[in-house]
Parts: structure tokens; sequence; C-alpha cells
């Protein structure tokens, strides 16, 4: 969702950049967060609802797709790379799906996490 200004100006300018999108439906990065650091007490991170990220780049005048399989991802990238406008590609991933390295508040790159401490 931090991606709408972008979209716009990309579409106004007919820029043919290709977004990859890896959708877990909540607010990943947050939750990730809460799972490390506060004891997996989530709070606002999963906004009930799904948003349909090929509807609002088409909405802009863009182009979307979905992925849900590695296979899936490498047939519509080899299609955005064709279009000669900006397109989004919207990959389901997990829930619960890390984004790493973290570097944790207040703290310095030697302090850095780099696995996933909860496997």
């Amino acid at each position: 969702s931090m991606n709408m200004n972008e979209a716009c100006t990309a579409v106004s300018y007919n820029l043919p950049i290709i977004t990859v999108i890896f959708d877990n439906e909540v607010l990943g990065m947050v939750r990730q967060w809460q799972t490390a650091f506060y004891g997996k007490r989530y709070s606002q991170t999963d906004p009930h609802r799904k948003t349909d990220y090929v509807k609002v780049i088409e909405g802009f005048g863009g182009k979307g797709y979905r992925a849900h399989t590695l296979a899936e991802f490498n047939d519509v990238f080899q299609k955005a790379l064709k279009d000669k406008c900006p397109v989004w590609i919207d990959c389901a991933i997990p829930k619960d799906e890390k984004v790493l390295p973290l570097i944790p508040a207040g703290k310095t790159i030697d302090d850095m996490i780099i696995e996933d401490c909860d496997k």
C-alpha cells in the first residue's frame, strides 16, 4: 500500500517500471517486529481485507499480474518485460515470511539479525 504515489507518477510518464509486490496480506514489516521484539503481541497489522493490487495499478492505467508459484512468476515476468507501461506483479507469500537482514531499533549494523530466530 506504500506504492500509490509512485504508481501515479509512473503511469503519468508512461515509465516501463516493473514493481514486484511480496503480498503476505498483512503489514509485514510491522508484524515481523511485533513477532521478534514484542512477544507476538500483534496490533493493527492484519487489515482484515485484501488489497487487490492488480486492480489498483489498472485503476491508475498500468498493468497488473498475479503469481502464486515460481513458474507463474517467471511467466508473468516475461510478459511484463514486453509491456511498455508500468507493471505490478502481485506475488502471494506466507503471512509470516521474514525479511532479513534486520537491524533492531537503536542498534548498529554490528547488531544485525541475519537469520530467523523463530526456526
